[in-house]
């Protein structure tokens, strides 16, 4: 019998990647163009997440969540990569400062060897990157966010606390946190700000 576990963590993966699906259906048909530098920045970042958490302690089942964001982060940017790749790579002055931060907590990693303070630091990271999708919410008083993605996102986190409670898993918690805390922010703001018009 698989333990109830277990099939938490299958569960937080299949949601992850079901609030994905609709996102790289709209890439493959040209109908969403993602911003290169975006999605290599995430890859980045979530890399750091995922490498640091599993060398603090390989834990699948509590890390369903950093393992998945990583692998559909990493096939959003191999599907960018392949269908706009004529698209010419630009970073505003945010992601340049943000790509440097990551940069730094390798860094921090190498020269010190402590996998879970390089964890405690990107998850900072990981939630400052939200404030450009918060911002730009906020000014223009319009969501360009899929009602539907964050709230499978926001589920899976939900789910990820048991098991990460279950294995008494410090960095689990951490990361389910985080994503709780801005990802509900975020879709409080898509359902209280209108969606943008369709252009026909």
């Amino acid at each position: 019998m698989i333990p109830m576990v277990v099939i938490a963590a299958l569960v937080v993966s299949f949601l992850t990647i079901l609030g994905n699906v609709k996102y790289l259906k709209g890439i493959i048909q040209g109908q969403v163009i993602p911003t290169k530098a975006t999605w290599i920045i995430f890859c980045t970042v979530t890399s750091l997440s995922v490498s640091s958490f599993l060398t603090v302690r390989f834990d699948l089942v509590s890390g369903a969540g950093v393992v998945t964001d990583f692998s559909v982060a990493s096939l959003v940017l191999l599907t960018t990569l392949i269908k706009f790749r004529r698209e010419k790579l630009r970073l505003n002055s945010f992601e340049k400062y943000y790509l440097l931060a990551a940069c730094g907590c390798l860094v921090f990693w190498l020269l010190s060897s402590n996998p879970f303070v390089t964890n405690i630091l990107v998850q900072m990271l990981l939630t400052l990157g939200y404030i450009p999708t918060i911002h730009n919410i906020l000014v223009t008083k319009r969501s360009t966010e899929s009602k539907f993605a964050w709230s499978m996102w926001i589920l899976a986190t939900v789910l990820s606390f048991y098991p990460a409670l279950v294995n008494h898993n410090f960095l689990a918690l951490i990361y389910a946190s985080r994503g709780l805390v801005m990802g509900s922010t975020v879709l409080a703001l898509t359902f209280k700000f209108p969606a943008l018009p369709r252009i026909s």
